[in-house]
This record gives structure tokens, sequence and C-alpha cells, in this order.
């Protein structure tokens, strides 16, 4: 259908597919993305930075948000040395949605 055919009709028109070619990559990426966001570890770190300023407030000890950086920066350390392995040894890690 030609684009004036489809305007008089009120549908779209797909004059560049980059947008839905992005989308479907996030879909397809997006259980990849997601896993590094919803750990153990992830969830820790956000309450400890979430407590921060409860803890600054009622002048409590801040060393708790020292400690959820360091569980970032340890697991972007994790992936460097994994991503510096031969592709035989690497770690495999699960999605979110692996069993």
């Amino acid at each position: 259908m030609g684009v004036l055919s489809k305007l008089k009709n009120k549908e779209d028109n797909d004059f560049n597919d980059e947008d839905a070619t992005l989308e479907e990559q996030y879909q397809k990426m997006f259980k990849k993305i997601a896993r590094d966001f919803v750990t153990y570890d992830e969830l820790y770190s956000t309450i400890s930075y979430s407590l921060l300023a409860v803890y600054e407030s009622l002048g409590l000890d801040v060393n708790t948000y020292q400690a959820s950086r360091d569980i970032a920066i340890a697991k972007a350390l994790e992936y460097k040395e994994n991503l510096s392995r031969q592709k035989t040894k690497r770690t495999k890690y699960k999605d979110i949605t692996d069993d």
C-alpha cells in the first residue's frame, strides 16, 4: 500500500524501520540486561544506597554505602576477567528467565 493510501486510512507509514529494529534488539537483550539488575547484590545495593540518606540524617555510620558501590565494581571486574578468558573457558551466566 502506498504512502497516500496509508495516510488516507489513518495508518502509520514506516519510512524508517530503525525504531522497530532497535525495539526488537532490546526485547531480545532484555533478559540479559535484566539479570544484572534483578540480583540479590543489586537489590542489596539499591537498599543500601537508599538507606544512606537515612543514616546520614540520623548521624549513623555511612560505610554501608561504600559496600554497595563495591558490589557493582566487583561485578564489573568479574565480567572483565571473564571476557579475557578463552571462549571455551568463560563462565556462562544464566539470564533471569533461565532455570
